[in-house]
């Protein structure tokens, strides 16, 4: 009998560290995983840059009816997952989710101010802002993630 009460005990204790590990530890684990999905998308635009300036400088140009296939296998291996799109000189992901917009802004040092023109409010704070890729100001180096035209 005593070594059940033991054995109830130990399994409350391991559920309770359980439940307060999800708890306290649940922002850390959600954080880390926009980390790594930031990493990833900045990884993958600079992977296409790099590529695109090197079809450039070799084919003089890019034809007016250039798409990311067009650097495969030559210069890109394959093109990176999701949905990519060049405007305006810009290489653009779409369908990121606006938190993971918003840090790769902020890990990069840009913030905008959601009144700007050309300029969204993140939805869980409407102080921070998230610049559409049409805003016309916008540096080349700079990610955005939405776009009035898509």
């Amino acid at each position: 009998m005593f070594s059940l009460i033991i054995s109830i005990i130990a399994i409350a204790l391991v559920v309770a560290l359980a439940g307060a590990t999800l708890y306290y530890g649940g922002a850390a684990f959600r954080d880390n995983g926009i980390k790594t999905t930031v990493a990833e998308y900045k990884n993958e635009s600079a992977q296409i840059v790099g590529a695109i300036n090197a079809y450039r400088v070799q084919q003089g140009g890019l034809p007016s009816d250039f798409t990311l296939q067009d650097l495969v296998p030559e210069y890109l291996k394959s093109v990176p997952e999701g949905e990519w799109d060049i405007q305006d000189n810009r290489v653009i992901r779409t369908g990121v989710e606006e938190l993971v917009c918003y840090r790769a802004n902020e890990v990069m040092g840009f913030e905008f101010d959601p009144a700007e023109e050309g300029v969204d409010a993140l939805a869980s704070d409407s102080s921070k802002g998230i610049p559409q890729c049409s805003k016309s100001d916008l540096p080349f180096d700079v990610p955005c993630c939405s776009s009035a035209t898509t």
